[in-house]
């Protein structure tokens, strides 16, 4: 007799003890939920930022291939303009400004030109200069680009005492071959770069 009560008592301890195992999951499942879900968001927005830090990091650090189109135009737009001149100034076309007269013939697509012009991937920067067949255009890319004056000079005196225009921008080029000025246009982009730097630091 004993025996049996003892065993019913047994097993209603068990049942309590079960009940309070079970309360006490319950309890820490929903804590657990309740922290889990900002945990999870948070990880999620860490994930993205960090994604896009990287994505934004990969970019600045790249750099465009020398000689390209897209370098030769982005170190165009970096060198300071001429002063502009009157409208149909001969040597500007449509343009009031040397550097925008190079902008636009660069650009295919802003039928701001002489002729139609098509985009040629194959086509780079040496190809563009050797080729260009306007004096002003080449004496004011080379003098805003930081070439020595000596050549600059040079260069000028050359092309005056040339007949045509393409002559002329034979003479420039005699004086000042593409690598120079693909030289004088990395140094003066460096400057600028460097220049950038500085005023971000100062703020």
């Amino acid at each position: 007799m004993k025996r049996r009560t003892h065993l019913r008592i047994g097993t209603a301890n068990g049942g309590r003890s079960g009940r309070l195992f079970n309360h006490l999951l319950e309890v820490m499942s929903s804590r657990i939920r309740l922290y889990i879900a900002p945990l999870m968001l948070f990880m999620g927005l860490s994930v993205a930022l960090a994604d896009k830090t990287d994505s934004r990091e990969t970019n600045e650090g790249a750099q465009l291939r020398p000689d390209s189109m897209e370098w030769f135009i982005q170190a165009i737009r970096g060198l300071p303009s001429d002063e502009p001149v009157a409208d149909r100034q001969p040597g500007y076309n449509n343009y009031r400004t040397q550097k925008d007269h190079w902008l636009g013939w660069l650009d295919p697509d802003s039928n701001t030109g002489t002729y139609p012009r098509r985009s040629a991937p194959e086509r780079d920067a040496r190809y563009v200069y050797n080729r260009i067949v306007e004096p002003q255009m080449l004496l004011w890319l080379i003098s805003a680009s930081g070439v020595r004056q000596e050549l600059v000079h040079a260069a000028a005196r050359a092309a005056e005492e040339a007949a045509s225009l393409a002559g002329k921008s034979a003479a420039i080029r005699r004086h000042v071959p593409w690598q120079v000025v693909a030289a004088a246009l990395a140094a003066h982009e460096a400057g600028n770069e460097l220049g950038n730097v500085r005023d971000r630091e100062r703020r």
